[in-house]
């Protein structure tokens, strides 16, 4: 049995897999803890772990030499046997890497490298299609890219006058002792920066990405979906959750046509009771079907007015206990819920919200057929609709979608993830 730390990255998207990921480790008979921030604790207490809070904190000036010691010697206080840490998180992965502690990054990004004939995955540009698809084209978007995140980098030193995150992190690692210089490579996508020779464990199926060529350090090793996580629904009444079984059950017992699940996620900020608004309306034709609204907390199901009798609005939605039934979802692409869907066999319209790897990832849903994508600078309540009515009623979808999932529950089934990070013990 190994102790194992794992560090998480606090957005609920990335949380969800780790915990998933942890249940595992725990099965196999491991001893697992999270380590992080104040804010996660509610969430990690919630599956059942412990918790230690760090006290790291980015220093925003200039330290006194060897002030950051005391960061060093924590994992040597807490002895585990192997870290797990998001890739994201720079402070820690550093502090471990100083302290020789075993390391795995996490990721639930599917492509962060840049690879032959592999767009950058913030795109929309889908290989083999167009100009842009080729290869030549491919390559000119990432250079394009590679000298906005250039400019972008210096434009952040000098105008903040070296406090931008970079900079900060320069000397967080000056000061600990990390080689920055020859372990840090800043012209990959990632934003600021990657690893060049720590193992990352992207927690996605080669299957879904565009090629199953990788980076030698990078190892995709299935969608780890949390089926078994605890559902915190501190914001979703009881009778909330009745009306959702009580809708989840129509459509069991054959008394609508279909359950369309419409969520776009809960990260990104913005007002968009109008979309909501329009989309409900729009719905109202389709009575034999039902749709739930999952609305993020971005607005409330009484902003939208009187909805028609086929639409239901949440704040919040359990969401896999609603993929479980549901015959279609509209998504905002990101990954997780991609999985999410793919591992319950739903086909999905994607609707990409902004430029981080949700392009990169609805294109991947469109190239595979296991749905159909209405980019969201272009999309109208229409397209949403009549992509929709499209997967309900071509059933090759559902077929590729299927099939899809059977590949992610052989990862499941054969424990990929777990047996990857114990080859590291």
């Amino acid at each position: 049995m190994a102790k194992i730390f794992i560090i998480p990255y606090w957005i609920t998207s990335k949380l969800n897999p780790t915990f998933e990921l942890a249940h595992r480790l725990a099965k196999a008979g491991h001893e697992v803890s999270f380590i992080g921030e104040a804010h996660c604790r509610q969430s990690v207490l919630h599956q059942g772990f412990t918790f230690t809070e760090s006290d790291f904190v980015m220093p925003k000036q200039p330290a006194e030499k060897n002030s950051n010691n005391e960061c060093t010697t924590c994992f040597a206080k807490l002895a585990p046997d192997l870290v797990i840490i998001d890739i994201e998180l720079h402070k820690y992965i550093m502090t471990a890497y100083v302290s020789r502690v075993p390391i795995v990054l996490i990721s639930t990004f599917i492509c962060i490298w840049k690879r032959p004939g592999i767009p950058p995955p913030h795109t929309n540009i889908m290989p083999g299609t167009g100009f842009r698809g080729h290869r030549i084209g491919i390559e000119l978007a990432w250079l394009k890219y590679r000298l906005w995140k250039w400019v972008y980098m210096r434009q952040q030193r000098y105008t903040t006058a070296g406090t931008d995150r970079v900079s900060l992190l320069r000397r967080f690692a000056r000061e600990i002792g990390f080689p920055f210089a020859k372990e840090v490579t800043l012209y990959q996508w990632l934003i600021p920066f990657s690893y060049r020779t720590l193992p990352v464990l992207s927690l996605n199926a080669s299957e879904l990405d565009f090629s199953k060529k990788t980076h030698p350090v990078f190892r995709l090793v299935g969608p780890v979906v949390a089926t078994a996580r605890q559902e915190v629904h501190g914001n979703i009444s009881p009778e909330h959750i009745s009306e959702i079984e009580d809708i989840v059950n129509k459509r069991q017992h054959g008394d609508s046509e279909a359950l369309l699940l419409c969520s776009f996620g809960a990260f990104f900020t913005g007002d968009d009771t109008k979309f909501w608004r329009e989309l409900a309306q729009g719905l109202a034709e389709y009575e034999k079907w039902d749709v739930i609204f999952g609305l993020g907390g971005r607005t409330t199901p009484a902003a939208l007015g009187q909805l028609p009798s086929n639409v239901y609005a949440f704040s919040w939605v359990p969401t896999l206990r609603i993929l479980q039934h549901a015959d279609c979802a509209v998504i905002h692409g990101g990954i997780t819920t991609i999985n999410e869907c793919i591992y319950f066999g739903v086909p999905m319209v994607v609707c990409p919200m902004m430029a981080t790897d949700q392009y990169g990832s609805s294109l991947r849903v469109k190239y595979h057929g296991l749905g159909l994508m209405v980019d969201h600078y272009q999309r109208n309540i229409d397209s949403i609709i009549n992509c929709a009515t499209i997967l309900l009623q071509d059933s090759s979808f559902k077929i590729r979608v299927q099939k899809m999932r059977q590949v992610f529950h052989a990862y499941t089934t054969d424990n990929t993830a777990v047996k990857y990070i114990e080859s590291f013990l």
